[in-house]
């Protein structure tokens, strides 16, 4: 049985070549790299794995070594390599492992050539003989959520359908825009059948929950063992799914429950590490999360060690995440979010069935860059309440309101936006906030279609350059602030004093709390926080300001005096809002 295939840079959309190969000497190879180095502490671990060979074929004969990776060192491990010639003059090594199976980390193989010309690689697996008598039995579907994006979608269809490891491809078009003749031809383009669904826009968690429902619970498809969400705007390798099966098949008993997740790549920077999952602090209001084994440069092999440690994460996104179905059930389905935090909260409910993350099991996606539009703000705030209100993270009263609504976060979310005319941030917050007030039966019966398009008024930013303000920007003096209570006094007393109608126009800022008392006769504020020599123009407006503080006070007097039956109202709706009959009656489905 195949557990592991060498890839090569053509089989793959990342082409850096340390990703796959190091040079090693004049003319050798080292496959201590990210893609095909071997994770020995982890198929060891989860799986059933007793005995392991590798096996590598190259053009001309070659020594090959075998060699272990771990925390403290790089070491030669005392085995011979196999040699065997092939019929069409190439040459086959393999190493047997089985005997080194109680070695904590990488395993990987050295090659040099013989001659005076660097090694050719031409192919090779890591195998293992075990069989186990569900092996063929793992079933996968692969559920896409997409929104207008047909190009990105198309694309992966194909891939998808075309990979042996993948038995249905559920596609859920939430926008209802894929065409007929674009699922005509991917219907019938490889292996896997691909199956379309349009669907009410209920955002990600609404699509996700949908092929769940599909795979799971329709009674029409074939009965899966597992399902994998992907982001339909990801880039990937058929290997990927290939090694999940893999692992999968031979996966201990103790683990079956568990979720394999793939990791997120900088897809402009390929090499990149972004996330290997991560850690929901569940102690305040924002973005309230850490990513695991951020920002890893992949090509430096200390780092690819480095990745393959538990950094306890406790819930990884959807770009890439894989489902047994004893953990899907009519009674584990996830919060009808729309987006922002379903991934979180699914995977923080679900934690105690364990994460697991493997080398090679990997997608490549775009950045969540700041320019996303400010109605995202609405969806993370008014989840990350509920999240902190209800369930797992639910806390009493007074550390709520000491830990999480204190004078610093009202200030960051609320009072410094206002006072620095930033309108639409604060109004985006406060409805989020009011939303979240009228409770869990308004939630379950709000049209989630309706509600988005309300919010798509709060649209992206229009950026400008600074150059093309020239002469017009005062820079903020940027005084030392030695006293924060009255740092905060001295920027209500100059909101209250007129400002100048001639004469100056704008204002560069930052957002720090040393700017707002140097405001006072701006009547248009360049924020500059989000990007590099650009920003977007905010105007004051004294009528709005009043209405917002004004709306955001009462929604926090409501929240102070309410919250302990809030919490206890959403810890009763809970187990409804995750169950299949709510779930079949939101989507239309009954």
């Amino acid at each position: 049985m195949i557990l592991q295939k060498i890839l090569f840079a053509d089989d793959s959309p990342c082409k850096e070549p340390l990703m796959f190969f190091r040079p090693y000497g004049d003319n050798g190879l080292a496959l201590n790299t990210y893609f095909n180095a071997f994770s020995l502490c982890k198929w060891r671990q989860y799986t059933k794995l007793s005995n392991l060979r590798f096996i590598v074929r190259t053009v001309q004969k070659a020594s090959v070594r075998a060699r272990g990776m771990n925390a403290e060192e790089d070491i030669v491990l005392p085995l011979e390599a196999e040699e065997t010639s092939c019929v069409d003059g190439s040459f086959s090594y393999t190493l047997d492992f089985s005997d080194s199976l109680d070695f904590k980390g990488l395993l990987y193989a050295v090659l040099e050539s013989e001659g005076s010309e660097p090694v050719r690689i031409t192919g090779g697996e890591w195998e293992t003989s075990v069989s186990p008598e569900g092996e063929g039995d793992i079933k996968i579907a692969v559920g896409i959520t997409t929104f207008k994006r047909e190009k990105e979608v198309e694309r992966n269809i194909r891939v998808l359908a075309n990979c042996q490891a993948v038995d249905s491809v559920l596609v859920v078009d939430n926008a209802r825009s894929l065409s007929d003749t674009m699922k005509r031809e991917t219907a019938s383009c490889g292996t896997a059948s691909v199956n379309f669904y349009e669907n009410r826009n209920v955002g990600g968690s609404g699509g996700f929950t949908r092929a769940m429902i599909e795979a799971f619970f329709s009674g029409v498809q074939p009965d899966f063992t597992h399902i994998i969400l992907m982001d339909d705007d990801v880039v990937f390798s058929c290997d990927a799914v290939e090694r999940t099966r893999s692992f999968l098949a031979i996966l201990k008993d103790e683990y079956s429950d568990s979720a394999l997740y793939g990791v997120m790549f900088n897809i402009n920077d390929m090499k990149e590490l972004y996330s290997a999952g991560g850690i929901w602090k569940g102690n305040a209001l924002g973005l309230n999360m850490k990513n695991c084994h951020s920002r890893l440069d992949m090509t430096d092999a200390s780092n690819v060690f480095e990745s393959e440690a538990d950094a306890g994460a406790n819930y990884s996104s959807w770009w890439y995440a894989c489902f047994p179905r004893s953990v899907i059930r009519p009674d584990n389905l996830p919060m009808p979010f729309f987006l922002h935090f379903d991934d979180i909260e699914y995977g923080v409910r679900n934690k105690s069935n364990g994460l697991i993350f493997l080398n090679g099991v990997a997608v490549w996606h775009p950045l969540f860059i700041q320019k996303n539009p400010l109605w995202i703000k609405y969806y993370e705030y008014r989840n990350t309440l509920i999240l902190l209100t209800s369930g797992f993270s639910r806390k009493s009263k007074k550390d709520f309101f000491s830990s999480v609504m204190t004078l610093r976060h009202r200030y960051d979310c609320f009072i410094g936006p206002l006072l620095h005319y930033d309108y639409d941030a604060v109004e985006v917050l406060v409805l989020a906030l009011e939303d979240f007030l009228l409770g869990p039966d308004s939630f379950m019966a709000l049209d989630a279609e309706k509600k988005h398009r309300e919010l798509s008024r709060f649209s992206r930013r229009q950026y400008v350059e600074e150059e093309s303000l020239a002469g017009e920007i005062r820079c903020v003096c940027k005084g030392r602030v030695f006293c924060k209570p009255l740092a905060l006094l001295l920027e209500l007393i100059s909101f209250c004093v007129p400002f100048r109608k001639q004469g100056l126009k704008y204002i560069e800022a930052t957002g720090k709390r040393s700017d707002f008392p140097y405001l006072y006769d701006a009547l248009y504020v360049f924020d500059t926080r989000a990007t590099v020599n650009a920003g977007y123009v905010l105007k004051r407006d004294r009528n709005r300001t009043r209405n917002l503080y004004k709306r955001f006070a009462v929604a926090y007097r409501t929240l102070k005096k309410n919250y302990d039956g809030l919490s206890a109202d959403w810890d009763r709706a809970k187990p409804v809002m995750t169950s299949l009959p709510f779930w079949k009656r939101y989507l239309n489905l009954c």
